[in-house]
């Protein structure tokens, strides 16, 4: 169950299953942070075109993922639990 909500504001907070997960800053330029994970064992960025940009393997309740190589423009990210989508984001890279 997803609960939460979205705002244009730099911190996305949504509750997922009691906890919160923090992704932020949103817009980013360089680094994005995502805080409060639980339950998640892999994260994925895919563009608007629906490519695969980037996969990585979630171990801490908190990552960091450097962006600043990527082209600007906007990003959906997406958590998984057991390869089952947990999670969606949209992050715009400034």
């Amino acid at each position: 169950a997803l609960n939460g909500e979205s705002s244009e504001s730099t911190v996305q907070t949504l509750e997922i299953l009691g906890t919160e997960l923090a992704v932020y800053p949103n817009p980013v330029r360089d680094v994005l942070h995502i805080s409060g994970i639980k339950d998640v064992t892999n994260g994925k960025f895919f563009n608007l075109q629906g490519c695969l940009i980037e996969s990585f393997r979630v171990n801490n309740p908190s990552t960091a993922i450097d962006v600043s190589d990527w082209p600007r423009g906007s990003y959906v990210l997406i958590l998984e639990r057991d390869g089952i989508a947990s999670h969606q984001s949209h992050v715009v890279l400034q």
